[in-house]
C-alpha cells in the first residue's frame, strides 16, 4: 500500500515495463490497472510519467486506466495523471467536479478521461451477442492443452518418466485429491470442473494399480506421525510412488510475501521417510514460483506443474503416462536457496523503501554474471523424446543495438516419440 520502489531508468525500462509494452502495443487491450505502491517516489496512480507520458503516448493506449481496489490517494492528482476510473467506486467525484469549478482542474483534462471510458463502453455494449453461447468442454480441453505445454519436466533420472501403465504405483499427497490449481486472493475464479489428480491418474492408469495415501494435511505444516507412517508402508509395497506436493495457497498469494523458499515441513520430511524405502519416486510439484530442493538427490523424477488451471489433472497424468510428450520450458530460474536470488540483500529495504540494487542483473543474467550455478536454469525442461539443432547460420555480424538480426536453424526430432521442442 505504501512502499516505494526505487529503480533506474534503463531497468524500468529493458526489465519491468518490458512486457507490459508487448501486451499493449500487441493485444491493445482496452484497460490496464494501476498498481497500489509508488514507483520512484510517486504513487503508480498519480504517475503521470507512467500513464501518460508512456502508456497512453509512447505505447499509444487508447482505453483507460483503472485503479486496484481502494488503490487511490489524491483522486484529482490521479486523473491528471491519467487514471480515468476509481475502484471499487468513485469516491473522489465531488472533487474532481470541485477542482474543475476552481479552474484547477481543466475541462480539457476531464473530457479526454470521459472520452476514454466511453470509448470502451460503447465498444463493450457494440461486442454484446444475443444468446451467446460457448463450449465449455471445448474449453476445457484448450486448459488441459495450456496445461500440457506449461508443465516442466526438471528430472528424470534413469528415465523413470513416463510410467509404465502396469504393476502397482504409490500416490501420496493431499494435493493429488485437492488440487491447488490457481493462485490466492483477488485471482480467484469458479472454474464450471476441475480435474483432479487423483481421479484423472485412475482414469489413464490402464492395467497400473493406484493405491492412494493422503500423507499430510495441506492445511498445516506439522507432520502427521500415523498418516506419514501409512504413506511411507504403502510406498514400500509398491513398484514406484508419485508424491504429490509443493505450496498451500497460506504460503503464497496476494497482499503478503513469502518469507522463505521451502514446501510445508511435512511434505518435506515426508518425500525424505519415502525415499528412504522406495528408489523409485517422482516428486509432482504445485507451486506459483520456485521452491528449495534440498531432497533432489532423494527423486528420481520432477514434474512441475505450477498452477495448472482447470484441467490441471488430466494434463499431468497425461504427462505421466507419456500420453503426452512434456514440452514446458522454465520461464524463471530457480536458485538453490533463498540467498542466491539476486533481490536478497536489499528486499524488502528499509521502511517503505525498496531499492532495485540489482538493476539489470536478475534472474540468468545474475547467476551468469556470478557464476553462480542455479538449481535450475531460465529455459530448462526436459522432454521423453531428444532433440538436434543444426545449421546454424546469422544474417550479419555488424550491427546496432537497433538493428534486426535473423538467427535460423535446424531442428530435429531425433527420439521414438513425437515431441514439440522450443529453441
Amino acid at each position: 500500500m505504501t512502499v516505494n520502489a526505487v529503480l533506474d531508468e534503463r531497468t524500468l525500462r529493458e526489465i519491468y515495463l518490458a512486457s507490459f509494452e508487448d501486451a499493449v502495443k500487441q493485444a491493445k487491450p482496452w484497460t490496464v490497472m494501476s498498481s497500489y505502491n509508488k514507483v520512484n517516489g510517486e504513487y503508480a496512480f498519480e504517475n503521470k510519467y507512467l500513464l501518460t507520458d508512456i502508456l497512453k503516448e509512447e505505447w499509444g493506449h487508447e482505453g483507460f486506466v483503472v485503479s486496484d481496489w481502494g488503490a487511490t490517494n489524491e483522486r484529482v492528482k490521479g486523473l491528471a495523471a491519467g487514471l480515468e476510473l476509481e475502484m471499487p467506486f468513485d469516491a473522489g467525484s465531488a472533487s474532481i467536479m470541485e477542482s474543475v469549478q476552481k479552474g484547477e482542474l481543466s475541462e480539457e483534462v476531464l473530457d479526454q478521461s470521459l472520452e476514454r471510458l466511453l470509448s470502451v463502453v460503447f465498444k463493450a455494449y457494440d461486442s454484446k451477442k444475443a444468446d451467446a453461447m460457448y463450449d465449455r468442454d471445448a474449453h476445457h480441453q484448450l486448459a488441459r492443452k495450456v496445461a500440457h505445454e506449461s508443465m516442466v519436466l526438471l528430472k528424470n533420472e534413469d528415465h523413470i518418466l513416463p510410467l509404465p501403465k502396469k504393476g502397482k504405483i504409490a500416490v501420496v499427497g493431499e494435493l493429488a485429491a485437492s488440487p491447488r490449481f490457481q493462485g490466492g486472493g483477488s485471482s480467484h475464479v469458479n472454474p464450471n470442473k476441475i480435474d483432479d489428480m487423483l481421479s484423472e491418474l485412475a482414469r489413464a492408469a490402464g492395467e497400473a494399480e493406484i493405491i492412494f495415501s493422503q500423507g499430510y494435511k495441506l492445511a498445516e505444516d506439522a507432520i502427521d506421525p500415523p498418516m506419514s507412517l501409512e504413506a511411507v508402508e504403502a510406498a514400500q509395497k509398491a513398484d514406484s510412488v508419485l508424491i504429490f506436493a509443493g505450496l498451500p495457497e497460506r504460503y503464497e498469494s496476494d497482499g503478503y510475501d513469502r518469507t522463505h523458499l521451502s514446501i510445508p515441513a511435512n511434505q518435506l520430511s515426508l518425500i525424505q521417510e519415502i525415499a528412504a524405502v522406495q528408489p523409485n519416486v517422482v516428486v509432482v510439484l504445485s507451486n506459483g514460483s520456485p521452491v528449495e530442493m534440498p531432497w533432489l538427490d532423494q527423486a528420481k523424477g520432477i514434474l512441475e506443474c505450477y498452477l495448472g488451471g482447470q484441467a490441471l489433472g488430466s494434463a499431468a497424468a497425461d504427462l505421466i503416462f507419456g500420453d503426452v510428450n512434456p514440452s514446458g520450458k522454465l520461464a524463471e530460474s530457480f536458485p538453490k536457496k533463498l540467498e542466491q536470488n539476486p533481490s536478497h540483500p536489499n528486499f524488502p529495504g528499509e521502511g517503505d523503501i525498496v531499492e532495485y540494487r540489482e538493476g539489470l542483473f536478475v534472474g540468468y543474467r545474475y547467476y551468469d554474471t556470478k557464476a553462480i550455478e542455479p538449481l535450475f536454469p531460465f529455459g530448462h525442461g526436459l522432454s521423453y523424446t531428444s532433440f538436434e539443432y543444426s545449421n546454424l547460420t546469422v544474417d550479419r555480424y555488424d550491427m546496432l543495438d537497433t538493428d534486426t538480426l535473423t538467427v535460423q536453424l535446424m531442428v530435429s526430432n531425433t527420439g521414438s516419440r513425437a515431441g514439440k521442442e522450443i529453441v
